[in-house]
């Protein structure tokens, strides 16, 4: 397999015929700004799965209400264009405030105004009706080697057809927003709520409450009508589409739209995840922030260290810590997570507890390539899964990309090999070396920075990149290509000071470390490379920029599947870690099993 300097012009298929979903989030799952990471979650879930995801958003818990009250206090009218341009500011920030949250997690996004959007209205300024949406602007954002995983629109609000002046789409107005836009768009459509779907009275007040498993659309607007707004209800009816109705985390969720109305009988359990966090340092202490901020889905029952008095930067109360993974698997932990960094990990550690029926999730490539099929066979015996999704790609998708691509629908799909920028790490300092930097001063920024051990041999020597690429190719292709690739080539202080000298020489191309692996299918066998080379800056992977990684699956039909994102550092990977906790969740309280095969 060839890297070509001019790989823009490369057939590449991606989201074109890719699954869509949009996700609302309402006031009631948005109260505070913080919940805008869980929010994350949610979008990142769908985004694993291979979906592109439209988020529609509400303003932040009590934030329309304030709005309306300043409005008054300061003598604005009571209905017009100025009080709906005034209320959407609520929407539009917490649009951009998704934004925000996005990015720290390291997925492609962008975000739309109501005009951007193309979302046009008719009828009354302050409860119109949708009648058009710019489908062109999505389907470029959302399709292509450029496209972004996310648009993160405002709910609510719109443009008048006829005056273009702002438009509100009525009280709890970002549901329809949500169907509107999934309708236009051929797309799912999910209702984010703070309950798992729609129950006979609330249950809230009432634990005993029964959970519908679905509804009719007569019905729904009988029972729902206050946690989905009725005239969304009424144009879903009218659209022929169907509405999901759940919690982030839940394992079901209620279908609006169906035949028959039908009380769910099955009881799931809601009970947290019992956690044992193996490790506390850059990813360890992202990781800690989140489970310490869902504390309904997970319950951290210790926190293993080295060094329980060492000063660090996130607080953890004290009884928490201790020295030992066995006390926390003792103390009854469902999950261990190990966050600790490739030197300190210890297989015999996770088997012990995957013996036990204790389920694993590491981020540690090197113990995945090494032994993840002998865990994956002993979690499957006990009960317990092995997740490895963090170990590829930080916050990138990678390994669930080739679970899916190892099942191809026809022929001409099936995989038969892959090439990619896999070490967050390197890319980010090929980048400073690039732009001047000293091979000293770039490697004690990027440890800084939490892209770097403290010992950054493996990523140097390219032996963190093959170990990705090992996992890769036993998803792919069911072969392990070997501890070692055909060809490995080191990057060290000599190629840091001949890229900095060639500094602002070339504006054309760059350079990167690129891993690759091909199957000969003749003889059965797979060649792998990791070797530093010369990209065009347009390509590919020339404009996988700093710490983000990108990798690109060859078809055998000639066209590719590029998947790519932010691989390395604290919040991506804590991004990929949290969602494997899920998916834990999910299956603990809904009583399933799945295996996984890294």
């Amino acid at each position: 397999m060839n890297l070509s300097p001019s790989l823009e012009n490369h057939e590449v298929s991606r989201a074109c015929d890719a699954d869509r979903v949009v996700l609302k989030f309402g006031s009631s799952v948005l109260q505070r700004e913080e919940d805008l990471s869980t929010a994350v979650h949610a979008i990142y879930a769908e985004v694993r799965r291979g979906a592109r995801v439209v988020a529609v958003v509400s303003a932040i818990g009590d934030t329309t209400d304030r709005l309306l009250a300043t409005s008054t206090a300061v003598g604005g009218g009571v209905d017009g264009a100025g009080l709906a341009r005034w209320l959407a500011t609520g929407e539009s920030a917490s649009a951009a405030l998704l934004g925000l949250a996005l990015e720290r997690a390291g997925i492609p996004f962008a975000v739309f105004d109501a005009r951007e959007a193309g979302l046009r209205t008719r009828g009354s300024v302050l409860d119109a009706e949708p009648v058009a949406l710019d489908r062109e602007a999505f389907l470029a954002a959302l399709s292509g080697d450029e496209a972004c995983d996310v648009v993160v629109v405002p709910g609510f609000a719109g443009i008048d057809e006829t005056t273009g002046e702002p438009t509100l789409l009525g009280r709890g107005g970002s549901d329809l927003t949500a169907l509107f836009v999934a309708e236009q768009l051929g797309a799912r459509c999910t209702l984010h709520k703070d309950v798992d779907g729609v129950y006979a009275t609330d249950p809230h007040v009432d634990p005993e409450s029964r959970r519908y498993a679905t509804l009719t659309y007569a019905k729904a607007r009988e029972v729902a009508g206050v946690l989905v707004q009725p005239k969304s209800i009424d144009f879903a009816e009218r659209a022929g589409m169907p509405i999901d109705v759940t919690a982030f985390g839940a394992p079901r969720a209620t279908r609006i739209g169906a035949r028959d109305t039908v009380f769910d009988t099955t009881r799931g359990s809601d009970r947290a995840l019992r956690v044992g966090l193996l490790g506390l340092g850059a990813v360890g202490g992202g990781v800690y922030a989140r489970l310490a901020a869902l504390p309904q889905a997970f319950d951290i029952v210790r926190v293993v260290v080295r060094d329980p008095g060492r000063a660090r930067d996130t607080s953890v109360p004290t009884e928490l810590l201790c020295t030992s993974s066995e006390e926390a698997v003792d103390d009854g932990c469902d999950v261990l997570v190990d966050v600790r960094s490739a030197s300190e990990s210890a297989a015999d550690v996770l088997e012990r507890a995957l013996v036990r029926g204790v389920s694993i999730v590491t981020a540690d490539k090197q113990l995945v390539a090494e032994h993840g099929p002998r865990l994956v066979e002993l979690g499957a015996r006990s009960g317990a899964r092995f997740y490895a999704s963090a170990c590829v790609g930080g916050g990138v998708p990678m390994f669930e990309a080739a679970q899916r691509l190892a099942r191809p629908l026809s022929q001409g799909r099936r995989v038969v090999g892959f090439e990619g920028v896999l070490n967050g790490t390197m890319n980010w300092l090929l980048d400073q070396w690039s732009e001047g930097a000293s091979y000293e001063a770039s490697l004690e920024r990027a440890r800084a920075l939490g892209f770097a051990e403290d010992d950054p041999w493996r990523d140097l020597s390219g032996l963190d990149a093959w170990d990705k690429a090992r996992i890769l190719a036993r998803v792919l292709f069911a072969i392990d290509p070997g501890h070692l690739p055909d060809r490995l080539q080191a990057v060290g202080r000599r190629d840091a000071g001949m890229i900095a000298g060639r500094s602002g020489a070339c504006d054309e191309s760059v350079e990167r470390v690129v891993t690759s692996v091909d199957f000969d299918a003749e003889h059965g066998t797979l060649r792998g490379a990791v070797a530093l080379r010369t990209v065009a800056r347009r390509s590919v992977f020339g404009s996988t920029r700093g710490e983000r990684n990108a990798v690109r699956f060859e078809h055998a039909d000639g066209t590719s599947t590029v998947v790519r994102g932010r691989g390395a550092g604290r919040w991506p990977t804590t991004e990929a870690v949290i969602a494997d906790l899920f998916d834990e969740l999910r299956r603990v309280r809904s009583g399933t099993r799945e295996e996984v095969r890294p």
